[in-house]
């Protein structure tokens, strides 16, 4: 019975409740009262069986609470569907719906979410602004937000931010975060690097034919701290693999919400979306800025040593 609760019978149009005692047609699919059934004394569609007629949830005339929302194709459906009726999905039992109105109806001014994808938080973003803001991946992205959001889970692994780092951070523009990140970095990076150097010059004869003093205390007090450096390391590029997707979100859903703010009144969904899309495109500008970067400092560095061995 669960499965009708809230639909309108065929013919009377009141809703059947949890006690109510529905019969269902065995040829279309149509719900009855059994009174109601028993006074019509047969289908109301009879005549269109022959032609294959199903009967279809009337989703505009159910509560918002049993209706979800298809993250593939944004498709609605009764939340009893396992499956998406359009695109056959594995429908998510997350998605919360907060009203319900056709698209013919509904106010082209109006930015509120006709589908709130996460539960639980209070944020009422919708899939399809999600979608636009985020771009490519979107559907990866939802899936570990709605996981996030309805306090399922704490974290998120992330493995493009676990190998790339602060790179990563910025790509999503998530500038902060990415500054403090690469100071880390370098932090980390400077005693590495600092140690090579020396290891180099140690062992230059081996390798150019020429002699190069080194500082060797230096050199020794560098590798005690080595192991440690390591371990640093691995720590800092697991916390950024754990921590990338609930940072992004939180900036995502922020977005949003500030755009959504600003343009209010002042342009229809597509402009909206539109807008969405220009502020979540990813920074490929930036990650091409610092790579140059840490190209040139690289090949100073390079340099510097060559200098040095050709005294």
């Amino acid at each position: 019975m669960t499965r009708y609760e809230g639909v309108p019978c065929t013919h009377c149009g009141e809703n059947f409740t949890a006690e109510s005692d529905v019969v269902v047609c065995p040829h279309c699919g149509a719900p009855y009262h059994r009174s109601c059934y028993k006074e019509l004394g047969s289908c109301r569609f009879k005549d269109k069986h022959d032609e294959g007629y199903l009967w279809e949830m009337p989703l505009d005339k159910l509560p918002p609470e049993m209706v979800t929302v298809c993250l593939k194709c944004k498709t609605p459906n009764p939340k009893s569907n396992e499956f998406c009726s359009k695109c056959h999905a594995k429908l998510s039992k997350d998605v919360r719906v907060i009203s319900i109105k056709r698209e013919d109806e509904q106010d082209k001014k109006d930015l509120s979410p006709s589908n709130e994808v996460l539960t639980g938080s209070g944020y009422g973003i919708s899939a399809e602004e999600i979608e636009s803001y985020v771009g490519a991946n979107s559907s990866w992205f939802l899936r570990r937000f709605r996981l996030l959001s309805s306090g399922q889970s704490s974290i998120s692994w992330n493995w493009p931010a676990f190998f790339f780092k602060f790179f990563y951070f910025f790509y999503r523009k998530m500038y902060l975060v990415g500054f403090l990140l690469m100071a880390f970095y370098i932090m980390l990076a400077m005693p590495s690097a600092m140690y090579t150097i020396e290891l180099i010059k140690m062992n230059s004869m081996e390798l150019f034919g020429v002699e190069i003093a080194c500082n060797v205390q230096l050199m020794n007090s560098l590798a005690a701290f080595m192991p440690t450096i390591n371990i640093l390391n691995a720590v800092y590029a697991v916390l950024c693999g754990l921590f990338a997707n609930k940072l992004y979100m939180k900036k995502v859903f922020k977005d949003i919400k500030l755009v959504r703010e600003k343009v209010k009144g002042k342009m229809d969904q597509k402009e909206y979306l539109g807008a969405l899309s220009r502020i979540g495109k990813p920074d490929r500008f930036t990650i091409v800025l610092l790579l140059v970067v840490y190209l040139l400092v690289y090949m100073q560095s390079v340099s510097d040593l060559a200098a040095a061995i050709m005294k």
